[in-house]
């Protein structure tokens, strides 16, 4: 396991998992985590270093650590964008877009939740991240007018940062 990730093993064999983990209402729904013996996505990750696993019993998902970061902009030149920009639309009508830039990781201990509910640190958490990003800060933009859009432009990341940490904190992404 290299530096800057965990492994989050999932067992296939064992009784049942007993961690039980209450989701957000959101997501409506309780999960379990799996303990030693216990069949399932193991709630205690493995750090970096070299760990004797069977391959028959266990499954390895490697979680990443680090910071990364996710950038909404229009695509120019020498511009490394994958998702674009973000248009929204203000309260007095107008079209206008916003470049948005998202620094997340994922905590170690939250590497089994990751894993549990999207598979890992893959395609389906970037869908899911990039979903709710566009959904807060076109919610937040049709609330305002556009030139109080624009004055209040640190306000207005300061309460999207908050909305999108809520939203993706049921799924153990910070």
């Amino acid at each position: 396991i290299q530096a800057g990730t965990v492994a989050v093993l999932k067992s296939n064999v064992g009784g049942e998992p007993s961690i039980r983990i209450e989701t957000a209402d959101e997501l409506g729904e309780t999960f379990f985590l799996a303990g030693d013996g216990e069949k399932g996505v193991r709630a205690r990750v493995l750090p970096p270093g070299k760990h004797p696993i069977n391959p028959k019993a266990f499954e390895v998902y490697i979680v990443s650590t680090e910071r990364r970061v996710a950038n909404y902009t229009a695509e120019r030149e020498g511009a490394n964008s994958t998702f674009g920009e973000i248009a929204v639309k203000s309260s007095d009508g107008f079209n206008f877009p916003v470049d948005v830039r998202v620094v997340y990781y994922i905590r170690q201990d939250d590497a089994p939740r990751v894993v549990a509910l999207l598979g890992g640190d893959n395609q389906k958490l970037q869908q899911l991240l990039t979903s709710r990003v566009r959904s807060i800060f076109r919610d937040n933009a049709e609330s305002v007018s556009a030139l109080d859009y624009v004055n209040q432009r640190s306000t207005q990341a300061k309460t999207s940062a908050r909305m999108l940490r809520e939203a993706m904190a049921p799924y153990g992404l910070t």
